[in-house]
């Protein structure tokens, strides 16, 4: 199976209270992949919404600076989200924002109105580069759905570059919507 494909990712970060204690997640909203089987494997067993764009990615690096830049293809237009970070890749401290974005054991998707999926996740501890400059070319309404159209125009808060790992997916379960 794959285990180094580039990931563009959709999401959004929250809680979920289990009747015992809040487990923090990551709800997908969509994820776009360049290969057929992940596509499939991801929409059927994790009921997610992966969906196949062609993408590519360009990665300039010198002694201070690293510029990345993730691209896919839809409808016959380059979309793209561009980040030029410090070149000091880093652990980060906990109760910090990052920590907020990156620390998150579960993942969420929704099967249909009645259910979700709830599947825990883990991986190691990711290192974060300091983002300077950020780029981001992507219609959001158009590409996913009307509703984020906010996101069109939007100044971020909060841009993060993190290194990824292999990430273990340990269970999923069906959870009420």
């Amino acid at each position: 199976m794959y285990s180094d494909f580039e990931e563009i990712s959709l999401r959004l970060y929250g809680k979920r209270f289990d009747g015992a204690k809040w487990r923090k997640g990551v709800v997908s909203i969509a994820e776009i992949v360049d290969k057929v089987a992940l596509k499939l494997l991801a929409n059927t067993v994790l009921s997610e919404d992966y969906r196949l764009h062609t993408t590519k990615q360009e990665i300039k690096e010198n002694e201070a600076e690293l510029d990345v830049k993730y691209s896919w293809q839809f409808e016959n237009e380059w979309q793209h989200l561009q980040v030029k970070t410090n070149n000091i890749p880093s652990p980060y401290d906990e109760n910090t924002e990052t920590a907020f974005f990156l620390d998150r054991p579960y993942g969420y998707g929704k099967i249909d109105e009645k259910e979700s999926n709830e599947t825990e996740v883990s991986h190691s501890s990711w290192h974060t580069n300091k983002v300077h400059e950020y780029s981001i070319d992507v219609d959001f309404s158009r590409q996913f759905d009307p509703v984020f159209n906010i996101l069109n125009n939007m100044v971020l808060h909060s841009v993060i570059l993190a290194e990824g790992s292999t990430v273990k997916i340990h269970k999923s379960h069906r959870i009420p919507s």
